[in-house]
């Protein structure tokens, strides 16, 4: 059995005739399957239920396992003449299911690429999955150079004390070699005051914990003294460096030409000038 679905539209001009609307079936052999009936005809109302609109269906369940396709629907209105809808149906409704819930009976043109083989054309193909693969390992490689870097960086920015240590004992004419300077006479045990400046000969300020070394040599390059003893910061006077003859155990030089810089925390201060030896 299939079931048809007999549908006309007459227009409004033809409305209210359900009762004499007919429909007949003739197939391609041709045969009469189907004489003129009224079975199942009904009106369509508009969207509001009330009014006919002049389109007219019927809906039938008939056995058309004899019949030749394509098959000529004709409707007509009982009583009017030259009033007539020809309508053909190629295929009969048992002839395609509403739902296929297998592949019983079907078969595919080309058979469908297995999950393998899907993700082996992706892997082999796909200029933009590779692309993809190669900028991830690119950023990696920049993540691990920006950690080399950010490993290196003070475990206390908040309180930022290593970043004002760095910022104060920036090396000045580190390129240049310490200059002569010469030390005038001084009373009988004098010590060094210095206060070490950059190269906008703006004072550099020494944090707490530095080490420091000074190193003193004659004008020949013979190296006299070179230690952090002796070495002190004085920081009630702005962070002066003091160097104390005494503390270091050595005779103050006698008056003449040497060389001196003071090292602060691996960096070089060459002290250049007439540095007078004065006590305090």
């Amino acid at each position: 059995m299939a079931i048809f679905v007999f549908s006309v539209n007459f227009g409004l001009s033809k409305t209210g005739q359900a009762a004499n609307v007919r429909y007949s079936v003739r197939d391609s052999s041709p045969a009469t399957r189907i004489a003129a009936t009224n079975t199942g005809i009904a009106e369509k109302l508009d969207a509001a239920g009330t009014t006919g609109t002049g389109s007219y269906s019927a809906i039938v369940s008939i056995d058309d396992s004899g019949w030749t396709f394509p098959v000529e629907v004709t409707y007509t209105i009982t009583g009017q003449t030259g009033v007539g809808v020809v309508d053909t149906i190629y295929y009969s409704p048992s002839a395609v299911p509403a739902t296929v819930t297998d592949k019983t009976g079907f078969a595919l043109a080309i058979t469908p690429p297995t999950a393998i083989q899907i993700r082996q054309e992706m892997d082999n193909n796909s200029t933009d999955l590779n692309a993809i693969i190669t900028n991830i390992a690119a950023i990696k490689s920049d993540t691990a150079a920006v950690k080399a870097k950010t490993d290196n960086l003070p475990a206390d920015p908040a309180s930022n004390t290593q970043l004002k240590a760095m910022a104060y004992v920036l090396p000045v004419g580190q390129a240049k070699p310490a200059a002569t300077v010469y030390l005038s006479t001084g009373a009988t045990s004098p010590d060094l005051l210095m206060t070490l400046r950059d190269s906008q000969q703006q004072p550099i300020q020494i944090v707490g914990g530095s080490t420091i070394t000074f190193t003193l040599k004659s004008a020949t390059g013979t190296v006299i003294y070179s230690s952090s003893t002796g070495c002190s910061v004085e920081w009630a006077n702005g962070g002066i460096i003091r160097f104390s003859w005494s503390t270091a155990g050595i005779s103050v030089p006698a008056a003449g030409n040497y060389t001196m810089q003071f090292n602060v925390n691996g960096l070089l201060y060459p002290i250049e000038g007439s540095i007078p030896l004065v006590t305090r």
